[in-house]
């Protein structure tokens, strides 16, 4: 949760894993609650330590 909604061109990287912020939906009195639907198992256990970050997508030029 944060305390406001967050910029869509952001990136969660949790370990290895990467979210984008455009993908997550967002809930809560001031829609400053993300939330990922996963399709897959991330293989993490009890005990695993991961870092997170909060990152801006990298800028790219249109090739026009």
């Amino acid at each position: 949760m944060t305390d406001r909604p967050l910029p869509e061109h952001l990136i969660l990287t949790v370990g290895a894993d990467r979210f984008f912020m455009f993908e997550a939906s967002t809930m809560g009195y001031n829609d400053n609650t993300h939330l990922w639907s996963l399709d897959h198992d991330l293989g993490w256990s009890e005990s695993d330590m991961h870092y997170a970050t909060l990152s801006e997508a990298p800028y790219q030029e249109s090739g026009t």
